[in-house]
């Protein structure tokens, strides 16, 4: 009996130490050192305690924030004019996304709680969104925290949106008081971009107009009166393949379309299911230059939403303005260029943004 006891006691003291972190470790030397002196009893109810205690320290270490970017990585699916797309590549770092992930807890609540007091003192974000798609559940004793960052972001002004709250949570938060005091819950991630890129735009100033007049539109784009003119005149208004669509997926892409205000949005369909909307082009922005330009066929279909003015460059007409003045579509493709440029330094930060 006594080689058994002596065996267990080398097995648990000493040979699980190499396994265990010290903590754990610590707790089966207390728990041994209590049965000795106090009696099974006593040493089982210090291991449930310990347990306890360590499963709480472990999950606090836990950093719930999946993943953390900003509306100039990441921006949303609404393609905008080349000054709104400069001024959210400049100010975007001002609007900060957080993806939560994992059961929230006390400890990494409070955790969270830490980040965002780190944050709105260092760099005070103009608004800060929280996406709860990515969470399972949150403990009620974690609203608390919650409810302090509402309060912290609150007092310094700074926009608080929430986003993918499934029911319990609400209930949680709610309970807490964390989802009062103009806290804004919306649908989706991508609204929650879309609505960082607007606080920008609006708080920067740059908002005069929901779109610039096609001719002032193009003279800045192409870099003269002259130019604008000679390219307005090859226009024509867009036609539409049936009711709000301008083309179709398939259709051969036989214009290049300039969208003087309202929004496009390029959709895919499928079989059985709702359209997915790709991207949603905005006021004084070019779509299907790629298709034009390569001789390809459309890749989505492209519908209008509300009283859209959309204008469209035939390849004749391309062609003719090629012929009887070249220095308008030299400048045409250079504004093509420096678009693409523009979206894909856009997707770079973007895929960045994802890959951390």
């Amino acid at each position: 009996t006594w080689r058994c006891h002596n065996c267990f006691c080398e097995r648990w003291c000493v040979s699980s130490r190499k396994h265990l972190e010290p903590a754990e470790w610590l707790l089966i030397l207390a728990i041994l050192g209590v049965t000795a002196y106090f009696g099974i009893l006593i040493g089982f109810l210090i291991g449930i305690l310990g347990g306890c205690v360590i499963f709480a320290v472990s999950v606090s270490r836990v950093d719930i924030v999946r993943h953390s970017f900003t509306v100039d990585e990441r921006p949303s699916s609404l393609v905008r004019s080349s000054d709104e797309m400069a001024l959210i590549a400049a100010h975007g770092g001002e609007v900060r996304i957080l993806q939560l992930a994992s059961f929230i807890f006390f400890g990494s609540a409070y955790r969270l709680q830490e980040r965002i007091r780190a944050l709105v003192s260092t760099h005070p974000p103009r608004m800060v969104v929280f996406d709860f798609s990515g969470v399972s559940g949150i403990d009620s004793s974690a609203g608390s925290s919650l409810l302090r960052i509402e309060e912290m972001l609150r007092d310094r002004s700074i926009a608080h949106v929430l986003i993918g709250i499934s029911p319990d949570i609400h209930r949680v938060m709610d309970e807490a008081g964390a989802l009062e005091n103009g806290v804004l819950q919306l649908d989706s991630l991508d609204l929650a971009l879309e609505l960082g890129e607007d606080t920008l735009i609006d708080a920067e100033g740059r908002r005069t107009a929901s779109y610039r007049p096609l001719a002032e539109w193009l003279t800045d784009a192409l870099g003269g009166a002259d130019h604008a003119g000679a390219l307005i005149a090859a226009l024509e208004p867009a036609t539409y393949a049936e009711e709000a669509f301008l083309c179709r997926a398939g259709d051969p892409t036989d214009t290049l379309l300039f969208i003087e205000r309202g929004r496009v949005s390029a959709e895919i369909q499928l079989p059985g299911h709702a359209p997915i909307r790709q991207r949603v082009f905005g006021a004084n922005t070019i779509l299907g230059e790629v298709g034009f330009f390569l001789d390809g066929p459309r890749t989505t279909d492209l519908r209008v939403y509300g009283s859209a003015s959309v204008w469209a460059l035939g390849r004749t007409a391309y062609e003719r303005l090629s012929r009887e003045n070249p220095e308008v579509t030299r400048a045409l493709l250079t504004y093509t260029v420096q678009i693409q440029a523009e979206r894909l330094a856009f997707s770079s930060r973007q895929v960045e943004a994802l890959q951390r």
